[in-house]
């Protein structure tokens, strides 16, 4: 058990527990697929007596790689081009794209002078607090996406009360 820092929409969540399974869908894997975003998500176990409700947490990380250009889609944080490598990833940073949507579209990042601004996409966190294994089976399988599928898969190889649970829900 360890101590453990995950985020949702309000900011940091800190408690003790750990990592059950986690699962990642990468820029690179995403632009094979045809998508601009990320994600990743990570089952938590907690024990923690801070958080007597909970036993588990599913973190939901999600981010687009786009970047747009001054006055298009008015999404993500105003920043000059030279400090976009400080405040991101430096990984994240190779994999950002401009925007395509019309009246947006800028130029590549590395034909733009350091003093100009454009819009980066900054993380959406969720985080789904669940009671028990049988929560957490339910909210990975209602979601139908398949990477919260694969989570469940991987949890239930890993650990018991899930595997236990996921076999209870489906014969009900």
């Amino acid at each position: 058990m360890k101590c453990i820092k995950a985020w949702e929409p309000q900011g940091p969540l800190i408690f003790m527990g750990e990592e059950v399974v986690a699962r990642t869908w990468t820029p690179e894997n995403a632009r094979r697929a045809g998508y601009s975003q990320w994600t990743d998500i990570i089952l938590y176990r907690i024990d923690d007596p801070a958080w007597p409700d909970w036993a588990y947490g599913v973190q939901i990380t999600g981010r687009s790689v786009l970047y747009h250009g001054d006055g298009g889609c008015s999404r993500g944080v105003r920043m000059p081009v030279a400090s976009i490598l400080n405040a991101v990833d430096p990984e994240l940073y190779v994999a950002l794209e401009p925007c395509t949507k019309p009246g947006c579209t800028p130029p590549d990042l590395d034909l733009l002078d350091d003093d100009v601004r454009v819009s980066v996409e900054v993380n959406r966190y969720t985080w789904i607090p669940c009671e028990s294994a049988v929560q957490v089976v339910e909210q990975l399988r209602q979601s139908g996406k398949a990477l919260m599928h694969s989570v469940l898969e991987a949890a239930v190889q890993i650990d018991p009360l899930i595997a236990q649970a996921a076999e209870s829900v489906k014969r009900h």
